[in-house]
């Protein structure tokens, strides 16, 4: 990616400000309606170099890249439909403003259902976007296998549930889905990813071992979670994962803010202010989200 790109973004209070700064130096010109929130975000990154805050629409300009960040959640006084109406027509100017792309988030109508707000806008993604649920899973090796099905959203695993059930996985079905390497789903699909996510409940060394010939070709780029209790109930670890990333020439480095602003100062190697993890970073109890680079990539960016 070119990092002397100049990056627009709608921002809330602008809490993404210092990802962006370390992780790539681009310039951005901040933007948000509220004058209190470019206040806060004022107040918040007044240190951060290259950021330019204002509120008044009329100066936004066409950037390389349009990041909007929490601001189709709260629909005041709106209907569903009347806020859906408005964020495909916020999207359609981010378009316009962005020669590269753009990017947002958005709250998900597969919340839980007991958590959900009615001052809260929750879209359909299916709707926003051509997507295709494929009832399969990925692993290391190709075939079927059970999946347990989590009652609250993200919980689902593939991992071989003990006797006594899982105690943290409220269940909602167990069906038989198909198993197929990421190798395999790739070269189905004609895919050459550049960025994965990898958030399998414990299977994360399973995923990587299926997914050797797309690493060493693509060399994507991979955000993962290491929840130390999840792989040890998967019958691995924390340190399985990272060897076997090195082996792959990956490296991994912390982006969870909990844990990178703890070992901050430590002397280890760092990717863009990321401090890379090592194996006395992995504590039963305590998960984290990492991201593993290509060591080609990071040796040119130490």
């Amino acid at each position: 990616m070119d990092l002397s790109i100049v990056t627009t973004i709608y921002c809330s209070a602008s809490y993404l400000e210092e990802f962006y700064t370390r992780a790539s130096g681009a310039a951005r010109r901040i933007f948000d309606i509220s004058e209190q929130m470019i206040a806060k975000a004022k107040e918040l990154h007044e240190r951060i170099d290259y950021c330019e805050f204002f509120t008044d629409e009329s100066r936004l300009s066409k950037e390389d890249y349009t990041i909007a960040s929490g601001i189709f959640n709260v629909k005041p006084n709106a209907s569903d439909e009347e806020w859906k109406t408005y964020m495909i027509h916020t999207l359609g100017k981010m378009a316009e403003l962005s020669a590269k792309g753009f990017a947002f988030n958005v709250l998900t109508k597969y919340s839980d259902r007991e958590l959900m707000r009615s001052d809260l806008y929750y879209a359909d993604p299916c709707n926003l976007f051509k997507i295709v649920a494929n009832p399969w899973a990925v692993g290391a090796t190709e075939g079927k296998g059970e999946l347990t099905i989590s009652a609250r959203s993200g919980w689902s695993t593939m991992a071989h549930e003990p006797p006594g059930g899982f105690s943290f996985l409220p269940k909602a079905g167990k069906p038989m889905v198909r198993v197929a390497t990421l190798d395999t789903y790739c070269r189905e699909q004609g895919l050459s990813p550049t960025v994965i996510k990898i958030d399998v409940e414990g299977l994360e060394t399973e995923v990587l071992a299926g997914a050797r010939t797309i690493l060493e070709q693509s060399r994507p780029c991979l955000l993962i979670e290491i929840n130390p209790l999840r792989l040890a109930a998967a019958g691995t670890s924390g340190e399985d994962l990272i060897l076997q990333l090195s082996r792959l020439r990956y490296r991994l480095f912390h982006i969870d803010p909990r844990c990178a602003k703890s070992i901050l100062h430590a002397k280890r190697d760092e990717w863009r202010g990321f401090p890379e993890v090592k194996q006395n970073d992995i504590v039963m109890g305590q998960d984290f989200d990492a991201i593993a680079l290509p060591g080609e990539l990071v040796a040119g960016s130490l």
